[in-house]
């Protein structure tokens, strides 16, 4: 479902989602895109982030304006997923 980033260089980003309920956005190496998220009706969201290769997560509360919420991946640059709940 990369349709659903916007302002993703190539490669730079990979989506899957269950549309209104989760999404997963796959940052090979770091990197900052905006994922549309309308179908969640504007909703306050949970935004987790995986570093793959420590395999550690981190919890984060998120706002959207009902359409899109920014994701930029952690520090360092690396191999990271956004879980959005």
């Amino acid at each position: 479902d990369n349709n659903l980033l916007s302002n993703r260089n190539e490669n730079e980003a990979y989506c899957l989602a269950d549309k209104g309920n989760s999404y997963a956005v796959a940052f090979l190496d770091g990197g900052n895109v905006q994922l549309d998220i309308s179908d969640m009706n504007g909703v306050d969201v949970t935004l987790k982030w995986l570093d793959v290769r420590n395999g550690e997560w981190s919890v984060q509360q998120a706002q959207s304006d009902g359409g899109t919420i920014d994701l930029q991946t952690p520090e360092p640059a690396g191999f990271w997923v956004a879980v959005v709940l």
